[in-house]
């Protein structure tokens, strides 16, 4: 099984794999660029490439500079590998943040589902070739959010009282942020300077945001 993992891979699912065998692989995958999730008894895994990470990298920087700019403790978590051994089930997500929760991951050097909160938050840029059903397994993990960018459009996704993720215009991790906006900023990634666009998004946040906010916590209101 090892050399399965040696051997160059942009993807590949592996059937009727046991959960120890599961954590052998994840243990000898070590620190191979190799996006990985497990689901009854299959294991996936992804390479991904250079534009995809792009994606996510620009929206879990739009997610971090808005949450600094109106000074709301966020924890980054990343593609830290969450696995919950009960039930059998894994996922890396592309990006994934801690921010009601913060206080209680700030330490945290692994996530451990029997102690742990799950994210508050994961982000996922939709592979086409993936086999999963990445969704389920967080909503198995009880991730409260996720956003999904297809290529055409950021959704919000949240968890319902049923176990079911449900579209919705707005995002109950960032309720301040109107997802529309952060849409036309995320379609503009890829083909506009990082550090520009970046700049554009604090500005527009400054303007409609923050200074909203300040003017609100002045007046006594929040």
């Amino acid at each position: 099984m090892t050399d399965v993992l040696i051997t160059p891979i942009e993807h590949l699912v592996l059937p009727q794999v046991s959960w120890d065998t599961f954590e052998r692989l994840i243990d000898e995958k070590g620190k191979a660029r190799l996006r990985v999730s497990y689901l009854d008894g299959q294991v996936e895994f992804m390479r991904t490439e250079l534009g995809h990470h792009n994606l996510v990298q620009g929206i879990e920087r739009l997610a971090f500079v808005a949450a600094l700019e109106r000074r709301v403790p966020i924890r980054s978590g990343g593609s830290a590998t969450l696995k919950q051994p009960a039930c059998r089930l894994c996922i890396e997500p592309d990006a994934c943040f801690w921010i009601k929760t913060e206080a209680t991951m700030r330490s945290s050097k692994q996530w451990i589902a029997r102690t742990d909160p799950p994210p508050d938050l994961a982000i996922e840029v939709d592979v086409p070739y993936a086999c999963l059903d990445r969704m389920r397994i967080f909503a198995a993990l009880r991730v409260t959010e996720v956003w999904r960018f297809d290529g055409d459009r950021l959704e919000v996704h949240l968890l319902n009282a049923s176990g079911r993720y449900r579209k919705q215009t707005r995002s109950t991790a960032f309720p301040w942020l109107p997802m529309n906006v952060l849409d036309r900023f995320v379609k503009k990634l890829g083909s506009a300077d990082e550090v520009a666009l970046i700049q554009e998004f604090i500005e527009w946040l400054r303007s409609n945001v923050v200074g909203k906010y300040s003017s609100e916590q002045k007046n006594g209101r929040r």
